[in-house]
């Protein structure tokens, strides 16, 4: 086949995974309306509401702003084709059909991301694979920030790709954009700032020549001494701090008068007290490494500060109230910073901790046979290492492990990793069963058909269980919930 007839048909299969994409997270997406059962969805779509007031404070910050103006502008353009006034109903719905569109957008992006690390065959199976997987289908009915998030995290991965290639202050510039954009969707977003200096010093690293470690042991001995006594310090002033807590917790409540604080203050003192040492511990090695590699931040810290500044504006443009309403948004903050220390009610308590949660729900999304090739492929990464892969596994890592410490483990949290380990499973199986055909003496043709038959084989019984499984929400969903019966009935 011509290069031009294999893009008609890349063209057309992925044409083909967008609709079952769009129609598996579309159908039933009316559910439960007029009632609305998830309550984060509420917080989402009541603020929405009440923007068409004039009032564009959404007086919550459970979570950033960027979705509910989002989630506004479409219901503002769907308004401009419709007669009169929205119901309430219609606002949950577009709101849903909003977050559908980040999913199915989110689709065209690991695909684009298969073709720029690996190749059309990748590219192809792991948007395919996202097309199917039952958590991100669940997710994508429901108009709250889980799948936007991981949109936007994918964007910022692939900005971070662009940096390390060009390295020039566009690129930069677009990767603190997009960046604040991630962190203006969902707060925890922020920790894949971790990825994007190590995206920043590899790019300073390859235009300045030098080796970090030798820049490191020409250091003098008064700055190791000084940069670990000033670390000891850091590390007195938290175990002080926290030693004292409970005078914080008070000037807390009776400043910002936060209800979870207010509720239960001794229940904090104590989760955090007996910490201070862990804390104190932490900060060292921080404050410690943090200045002990200070002659490494100082190269082209023009560049890493317009990236700073550039997502803080782009945070602040987007979730302006965190400004403008301060206290509210601190407020809300450290609530959602302890309920994700809680347990929900209980809901967890004899659940084991984040790491063996998250892998299991993993390991039940994805099936034993891909979640094998999941762990395949990470060491094969790891063994032909570029930055590019480095930067993809460390996203998928950093996230994975602050999520998985904290103790609220809703499975739905793991949604950002989907996109990226649906490509890390693809590219152990295509490598591993390319290493297995190369060793094959047969014929060209005949290594292609094999390697369809194996890739059948390999896939229908995973993607098939996906596929029933998001069915069989879908029809779920189409069901009258007994709730709604109860409504009804009243």
């Amino acid at each position: 086949m011509t290069e031009k007839n294999i893009n008609a048909v890349h063209l057309l299969i992925m044409g083909f995974t967008l609709t079952v994409a769009a129609v598996l997270r579309l159908v039933g997406i009316h559910f439960g309306l007029p009632q609305a059962f998830h309550t984060d969805e509420t917080i989402l779509v009541y603020a929405t509401r009440q923007f068409f007031q004039g009032d564009f404070n959404p007086h919550n910050f459970y979570y950033p702003s960027l979705i509910m103006y989002v989630m506004h502008l479409v219901q503002r353009i769907v308004l401009i084709f419709s007669n009169g006034e929205f119901s309430t109903n219609t606002l949950f719905l577009i709101c849903r059909i909003t977050v559908a569109a980040f999913g199915v957008a989110t689709i065209i992006v690991t695909y684009r991301m298969g073709l720029k690390l690996f190749n059309r065959t990748i590219a192809l199976l792991s948007a395919f694979v996202m097309t199917l997987l039952p958590l991100h289908v669940i997710n994508s009915h429901l108009a709250t920030t889980d799948v936007p998030l991981t949109f936007f995290i994918l964007l910022t991965l692939s900005s971070m790709f662009i940096l390390v290639e060009r390295g020039a202050w566009k690129s930069y510039l677009l990767c603190g954009v997009l960046f604040g954009l991630t962190v203006s969707t969902k707060i925890p977003g922020a920790v894949i700032f971790l990825p994007i200096l190590i995206a920043h010093f590899y790019r300073v690293q390859l235009e300045t020549g030098l080796k970090y470690g030798a820049l490191l042991r020409r250091l003098s001995w008064f700055h190791w001494i000084v940069s670990g006594a000033m670390g000891i310090l850091g590390g007195l002033v938290v175990f002080v701090v926290l030693s004292n807590f409970q005078s914080i917790v008070q000037w807390i409540n009776s400043t910002f008068a936060v209800d979870v604080w207010l509720d239960h203050p001794q229940r904090i003192v104590a989760a955090v007290t007996p910490q201070r040492l862990k804390f104190a511990v932490i900060a060292f090695f921080a404050l410690f490494l943090f200045l002990i590699t200070s002659p490494i931040w100082r190269l082209h810290l023009h560049k890493l500060l317009l990236l700073i500044g550039a997502s803080l504006a782009a945070f602040f443009m987007t979730t302006p109230f965190a400004l403008l309403d301060y206290k509210t948004f601190i407020k809300d903050f450290l609530h959602q910073m302890v309920v994700s220390q809680t347990t929900w009610g209980g809901m967890f308590y004899q659940a084991p901790p984040g790491l063996i949660t998250n892998f299991r729900y993993l390991y039940q999304e994805f099936g034993w046979i891909l979640f094998t090739f999941f762990l395949a492929g990470t060491v094969l990464l790891l063994r032909k290492a570029s930055i590019h892969r480095i930067l993809l596994l460390s996203v998928l890592w950093v996230y994975f492990l602050y999520i998985s410490s904290w103790k609220i483990l809703f499975d739905r949290y793991m949604t950002p990793v989907l996109p990226l380990m649906s490509l890390i499973t693809l590219y152990g199986l295509d490598t591993l069963m390319g290493g297995l055909l190369k060793n094959l003496r047969l014929k060209s043709i005949l290594k292609r058909s094999l390697h369809i038959v194996l890739y059948a084989l390999v896939l229908v019984l995973p993607l098939g269980n996906m596929l029933y499984k998001s069915i069989d929400y879908d029809r779920y969903l189409l069901k009258k919930s007994t709730r709604t019966l109860a409504y009804e009935w009243g």
